[in-house]
């Protein structure tokens, strides 16, 4: 029986809805294994049946060249080459296949809405095994940041936040675009769930892209000057509340750290911690701004071995470990990469007709600024949450063209 075309293109799609579900859950890497390779499996047989090996361009081609390029100069500097090519295959390789993946095999609207479906149904059980977890099973209490740190299924707190702050703007302008009132009743309780999901990670760092996030949503998806006021008002109030009413040990945390320097051995909180990480990066990228260490967090624990904090594989700074890594060039091309991103996602929403596609770009690039404000405070652009990232931006491309294909994009 011969297959069709459609009939392997859905069954991308079925790969690619079952990578959204699995990503976030942790100790599942031979499934997330599973999904990806069989959905490059027959996207490759879908392109030689069909006897067209093409593959849609994008704004994103060149930034994610010069990427690779500053890469590949890192691995003559290397301080462990064997290690920088087997990171560069399990990390650029795979969540930039991803991208290509999710782009080209996308072709309605109500397929990409599917999958976003899919995306906070997962969330919102995520978030709701992970409050059963917490309180029934281990009888938790939100304030004791030692023994209690919310993390679902996830491999941690902290990934666990990265998570809500790429769903979360789905979330919240789901509220504000969906036209059914219940839809909008649900989502207002999901994203309730989800914000105490994310207190209770207790992660600062993530909470402050959350703060930013809301902002972003008060200056683009509302349109009313008093109703964005009094948001942004009541950010204020609430931030201001939470410094002041909350116990000292939630917001500045009692945690201790060993950070190894070449004068003195400091027994410092994971804040102080980072600043010192930091100093010293910004120490050596003066020093040798264009050498690199090589692709791969944990050459910054090879290139400071002598001073770094102790147990630590990276700077907790997306943006330090690129320049660590790549050296300045590497972290000049992460940026465009990201600023291609914003640009692209401004340029589609404001061509946007449908309310889908209204929230849908307006909170992929709402979820890019959360997701590397995130990225300030801790390195999360690698392994699931990366890959996550990059599919939902392959949706987006995906999406602009069927904006284009079916008549829905507003030039000008």
């Amino acid at each position: 029986m011969k297959i069709s075309e459609n009939t392997l293109r859905t069954a991308v799609l079925f790969c690619l809805g079952g990578l959204l579900l699995i990503l976030p859950v942790a100790h599942t890497t031979s499934l997330r294994a599973f999904f990806f390779l069989s959905a490059v499996l027959i996207w490759l047989i879908r392109m030689g049946m069909t006897k067209e090996w093409k593959i849609f361009g994008t704004p994103l081609d060149i930034p994610l060249f010069l990427y690779l390029i500053t890469v590949l100069i890192s691995f003559f500097t290397s301080l462990n080459l064997r290690y920088s090519i087997h990171e560069f295959r399990g990390e650029f390789l795979t969540y930039t296949v991803i991208f290509y993946l999710t782009l080209n095999n996308l072709k309605s609207e109500e397929e990409v809405k599917r999958l976003v479906f899919m995306l906070l149904a997962c969330s919102f059980f995520m978030s709701l095994y992970g409050m059963y977890d917490l309180f029934y099973v281990n009888k938790g209490n939100i304030l004791d940041i030692d023994k209690f740190r919310f993390g679902s299924l996830h491999q941690g707190y902290e990934a666990y936040a990265q998570y809500l702050l790429i769903v979360l703007p789905f979330n919240i302008l789901a509220i504000i675009y969906l036209r059914d009132s219940r839809w909008r009743a649900f989502f207002a309780a999901m994203l309730l769930l989800h914000a105490f999901a994310l207190f209770l990670t207790h992660t600062r760092g993530a909470w402050i892209a959350f703060w930013a996030e809301i902002l972003m949503v008060s200056i683009f998806a509302i349109k009313k000057t008093a109703i964005k006021i009094s948001l942004i008002a009541g950010l204020i109030i609430i931030s201001i509340f939470m410094i002041n009413i909350l116990p000292t040990s939630v917001i500045w945390h009692g945690e201790k750290a060993m950070i190894s320097t070449r004068d003195a051995d400091l027994n410092e909180g994971f804040g102080k911690a980072r600043l010192v990480m930091w100093k010293a990066s910004f120490e050596e990228i003066i020093k040798n701004p264009f050498k690199g260490s090589g692709y791969g967090k944990t050459t910054f624990r090879w290139r400071f071995k002598d001073r770094v904090f102790a147990g630590s594989e990276q700077s907790h700074n997306t943006f330090v470990n690129a320049a660590i890594q790549l050296g300045i060039q590497g972290l000049i091309a992460l940026i465009i990469i990201i600023y291609v991103i914003l640009r692209f996602q401004w340029r589609c929403y404001n061509g946007a007709k449908t309310n889908f596609q209204l929230l849908y770009f307006l909170s992929i690039m709402i979820m890019t600024i959360g997701f590397f404000i995130g990225n300030m405070f801790a390195e999360f652009y690698i392994d699931d949450t990366v890959q996550m990232f990059w599919l939902l931006v392959g949706l987006s491309v995906a999406l602009h063209r069927i904006q284009i294909i079916e008549g829905d994009y507003k030039k000008g």
